[in-house]
């Protein structure tokens, strides 16, 4: 369900029950959840090392009000169905290991553009390395779609770690999300 801009009254107007349900009750809706996912993981995901790799989201994902993720078919993708301003925020963990680097990216894959990344410089040798990334982005329905990539330096392949509660509560954080914060004008 899209927003529909609501007309304008004149003298001489007369409300009727479809303009009431499609500029009151159907921009209601629309404001009450608005597109948006939470995609989540639970298990480990291999990621070789110094190769750019799309993060898989297998799970039944947390919400999804508009289509947006398969967790099957696209596990990796977010597609964009309703235009407009989205906010984009993933994180991901690797497992201990203090070689090398860490990076964490959003790309709308489409126009290939990278929106946000985090790199994680340092990571520790007994300490899990946790990255999260965010960033708005003004998309287009049925042209636009996100993925949340990773690379790793470290010599060898690393885990992606992921559990079923997905870092909500106190698991490992993989998760990847898109809201609709604003139609763009």
């Amino acid at each position: 369900m899209a927003w529909t801009s609501p007309i304008t009254f004149t003298t001489g107007n007369v409300l009727t029950a479809a303009q009431m349900n499609t500029n009151v009750r159907d921009n209601t809706n629309f404001v009450h959840s608005p597109p948006g996912c939470l995609a989540t993981v639970g298990g480990t995901q291999s990621i070789a090392t110094a190769t750019n790799t799309a993060c898989n989201f297998t799970l039944a994902d947390i919400y999804d009000t508009d289509s947006m993720h398969d967790n099957v078919g696209a596990p990796s993708i977010i597609t964009i169905n309703t235009s407009g301003v989205y906010f984009f925020w993933g994180a991901r963990e690797y497992a201990p290991n203090n070689t090398g680097r860490r990076s964490l990216g959003i790309e709308m894959v489409n126009p290939g553009v990278e929106i946000a990344v985090y790199t994680d410089p340092a990571p520790l040798a007994a300490t899990n390395s946790t990255l999260n990334v965010s960033g708005t982005y003004k998309v287009t329905a049925g042209v636009d779609t996100a993925r949340l990539l990773t690379i790793q330096t470290s010599g060898a392949a690393l885990n992606l770690l992921g559990t079923a509660s997905a870092g909500i509560f106190d698991s490992a954080a993989a998760f990847f999300g898109a809201q609709w914060i604003s139609d763009g004008t």
